[in-house]
């Protein structure tokens, strides 16, 4: 993107400047005027990068990949506890709130950082799923098996890994644009 900026600034000058031939660009009052626009504007695009989204950040990066990690550990427990007292809510407690706290403080974190809505979108998308699993997990104790069934879980596994995957795309993408 750099290169193509550079040359089109390049292009103006050297037709700004006469190399060209002089019947093949004449320079009367209207067009010495376009082109005086036109390199005006190439020179300020060339020396302004337009930025729409946030810079990388490997602390965001890091938020992420960690709630996924755990993520998929709790559940893989709670899968493998399926119709033992294990699987109960009471017992999990501490890491539904493990996974709120990641996802709270890569919120603020995403808040405070300039230009960055889209992942601000992403973390409270994944939210949501954490949250629904949580009051799943929660309206099971008044049934008879305080268990979530191991294909709800595997569900909302796939659920959380979709969103995961886009947000570290989304990161990527920022990694690579820098």
């Amino acid at each position: 993107m750099h290169y193509i900026k550079r040359l089109l600034a390049l292009s103006l000058v050297e037709i700004l400047i006469g190399i060209y031939p002089e019947n093949s660009f004449n320079m009367n009052g209207s067009n010495r005027f376009f082109v005086s626009v036109l390199l005006l504007s190439s020179l300020l695009v060339c020396g302004c990068a337009v930025q729409l989204i946030s810079t990388y950040d490997s602390q965001t990066e890091r938020y992420i990949t960690d709630f996924q990690s755990k993520a998929d550990i709790f559940l893989e427990t709670l899968i493998a506890a399926d119709n033992t007292p294990d699987c109960s809510y009471d017992k999990n407690i501490a890491k539904h709130r493990e996974l709120k706290t990641i996802l709270t403080s890569l919120l603020v974190r995403a808040e405070a950082i300039q230009d960055n809505e889209k992942t601000v979108e992403q973390v409270k998308e994944l939210e949501k799923i954490r949250s629904s699993l949580e009051t799943t997990h929660k309206e099971r104790m008044t049934q008879e098996s305080p268990c979530i069934p191991p294909t709800y879980l595997e569900a909302d596994r796939k659920a959380i890994n979709s969103s995961v995957t886009a947000m570290l795309r989304l990161e990527l993408a920022k990694k690579l644009g820098e």
